[in-house]
C-alpha cells in the first residue's frame, strides 16, 4: 500500500510519499518487502531488456528512505547473479568519502562512504529511491561520481517521479556526456496527471504481489553488506523477540530490513526523521522524540517492543527509549551482531 501526505515545516517540499515496506507508518511486514520487491524486479526487467548488464555494478542507496528499496533491489540484483556492491549514502558528519547534497532535504549534507580508488572496479552505478522530486538530488550525485568513475552505464530507478516534463526532459543534457549511457525507471510519473497525488494512488498499486523467496545465499550476502557475521547471526532474549516490533532508528533501517527478511522479526517500523502532519486518515498519531525524530501510529507497535540503533546513536537511543516508556511503551534495547 502507498500513502500520500503533506510534509511538516518544509515550504521546498510539501507533497510526500511513502509506502508500507518502508515502514515509517505501520510496522513492516515480509509481505511488505515481497511488495516492495515486485515493484522493483519489473523496473530492474524494464531496465535489463534495455540494457544488458555490463559487468560489475555499484548499487547505491540514498539515506534514509532510499535505504530500504536500494535493499531490496540489491536483493533482487542477487537473485538474478548480477555481480553487485550496495552501498548507502550517510548523513554522519564523521563519515569520509564523497560529499553531495540534496537540497531540498531537512538535513541536506550527504556522504557516500566508499574509498574513491574502488571506483574503477565498477562497470555500472545503480541509484535507487524511493521518490525523485526534482531530479536535483541524483543529479548532484552523478556529478560528484563521474569525477572518480569509469562508468559507462548509469541506472536510476524510483518508485515515484513528481518531476515536471520540463525537468524530465533536462535531466540527462549535461556536457561531454555523449559516450555514457543513463537509464530512467520509475515506477508511476505524474507530471502529466492534473489534481492531487493521493487521487491517483491506485495507479500505482500493483495487480498481483507475489511472494519472493531470499535464498540463503542471497542473505548471506545481505548479511555482509549489513556488517552481520551471518544472516542467522544475531543476539536477541530468549523469550520470543521475533514475534515482537523491532523500531529502528536511523540509518540502522538497513539491518532492520535485513532481518525481517531473513525471517528473524516479525516487523521492523523505523523511527524516522521525516516530519509529516498528522491527517487523521494514514497518520492517527505522532510522537516527536529526540533530536527530530517521530514514530507515527504508535497504537500499531505490538509487544514486545525492541529498538536498534547504531553504536554511534547511543544517547539518542537511550533518550528515545525514555521518551517511549514516559508513552507508555515499554522498550527493550537490542544488539545485533
Amino acid at each position: 500500500m502507498i500513502f500520500f501526505l503533506q510534509r511538516d515545516n518544509n515550504p521546498l517540499r510539501k507533497e510526500a510519499f511513502t509506502a508500507s515496506f518502508l515502514g515509517k507508518l505501520h510496522p513492516a511486514r515480509l509481505s511488505h518487502l515481497h511488495q516492495g520487491s515486485n515493484y522493483l524486479a519489473r523496473l530492474l526487467n524494464e531496465s535489463l531488456a534495455c540494457q544488458p548488464v555490463a559487468g560489475e555494478v555499484l548499487l547505491i542507496g540514498l539515506t534514509e528512505s532510499g535505504i530500504v528499496p536500494s535493499f531490496l533491489m540489491y536483493m533482487e540484483a542477487c537473485r538474478l547473479a548480477v555481480p553487485c556492491r550496495w552501498i548507502c549514502s550517510t548523513r554522519r558528519s564523521c563519515a569520509s568519502g564523497i560529499v553531495f547534497q540534496e537540497t531540498h532535504s531537512h538535513s541536506p549534507n550527504h556522504t557516500l562512504p566508499i574509498p574513491q580508488c574502488r571506483f574503477a572496479e565498477f562497470a555500472e552505478i545503480w541509484i535507487v529511491e524511493d521518490e525523485i522530486t526534482t531530479g536535483s538530488t541524483v543529479k548532484n550525485l552523478l556529478r560528484q561520481i563521474k569525477g572518480h568513475v569509469p562508468a559507462e552505464i548509469f541506472r536510476i530507478f524510483s518508485l515515484v517521479d513528481f518531476r515536471s516534463e520540463k525537468q524530465q526532459k533536462e535531466f540527462f543534457h549535461p556536457p561531454n556526456e555523449n559516450k555514457k549511457a543513463h537509464l530512467f525507471h520509475t515506477a508511476v510519473s505524474f507530471s502529466e496527471i492534473e489534481g492531487d497525488a493521493p487521487e491517483h494512488g491506485n495507479n500505482f498499486e500493483p495487480q498481483n504481489t507475489q511472494a519472493v523467496c531470499y535464498p540463503d545465499a542471497v542473505l548471506q550476502k545481505s548479511a555482509a553488506e549489513c556488517g552481520l557475521r551471518s544472516h542467522r547471526s544475531h543476539r536477541i532474549p530468549v523469550n520470543g523477540c521475533a514475534d515482537g516490533t523491532l523500531l529502528v532508528i536511523g540509518e540502522t533501517v538497513r539491518t532492520a530490513a535485513h532481518l525481517v527478511a531473513a525471517g528473524m522479526f516479525r516487523s521492523f517500523q523505523h523511527i524516522t526523521l521525516s516530519p509529516w502532519l498528522v491527517d487523521d486518515v494514514s497518520i492517527k498519531s505522532r510522537i516527536s522524540l529526540h533530536k527530530d525524530h517521530y514514530l507515527y501510529n504508535k497504537q500499531e507497535s505490538q509487544g514486545p517492543v525492541y529498538l536498534l540503533h547504531d553504536p554511534t546513536d547511543h544517547a539518542t537511543g537511550n533518550a528515545i527509549k525514555k521518551q517511549l516508556e514516559e508513552q507508555g511503551i515499554p522498550v527493550q534495547q537490542l544488539n545485533v551482531l
